[in-house]
């Protein structure tokens, strides 16, 4: 009875080994597997900063200076032979009339009021209209105007109570009557032969 069972365990022996090399390895950590698992895995890079949200910049605050009146002309026309010659005062609130060096008429004007200054300086006629409707100031009606440098001009006006005054948006006003005898007077001479003299 002993040699068979001596005989058995010997013949079970192989099952066993076989067993032991087949049983699953829940419990024994696999080395081999988690240095894969850790190479493979990708290192999400660490900042710190980037789950802030970055705080919103106040925008300028955008602001409208008061507009400069253009750079006036500061010397005389090369030639100094027009033969028409309107000369403006701001301070007088004045225009004079000159043809052919002789004064013909004087008048009451309104130059441009605080912010809208009349440039003073020398200018030759540029170009003239019968009635010349401004496009800046809701159409505004420029009887006989007479412009000497690009929006400014000699035209006539119907606010008569503020003549004498500053009280335009740079021209220089007078009454409706005299701006066309000083448009006729450009007619007859030519806008070349014209020369505005804007004093201050």
């Amino acid at each position: 009875m002993r040699k068979l069972w001596v005989i058995v365990a010997f013949s079970l022996m192989p099952f066993a080994a076989m067993a032991q090399q087949s049983a699953p390895t829940w419990d024994m950590p696999n080395q081999n597997n988690n240095i894969q698992a850790k190479q493979d895995v990708k290192a999400e890079p660490t900042n710190a900063i980037s789950n802030q949200v970055a705080p919103v910049e106040t925008p300028p605050i955008a602001t409208n200076p008061t507009p400069k009146p253009p750079t006036p002309k500061i010397t005389k026309p090369a030639r100094g032979t027009e033969r028409l010659i309107a000369k403006v005062s701001i301070k007088k609130q004045t225009i004079l009339i000159s043809l052919d060096n002789e004064l013909i008429y004087k008048w009451s004007v309104s130059t441009g009021k605080k912010g809208f200054e009349t440039p003073p300086g020398y200018y030759n006629g540029q170009r003239k209209y019968v009635l010349w409707r401004s496009r800046t100031y809701d159409n505004a009606p420029m009887p006989f105007a007479v412009f000497f440098y690009e929006g400014y001009a000699v035209h006539g006006t119907t606010a008569l109570s503020q003549l004498g005054k500053p009280a335009s948006h740079g021209c220089v006003r007078v009454t409706t009557p005299n701006a066309k005898t000083f448009y006729d007077l450009v007619d007859e001479v030519g806008l070349s032969q014209t020369l505005v003299i804007v004093e201050n």
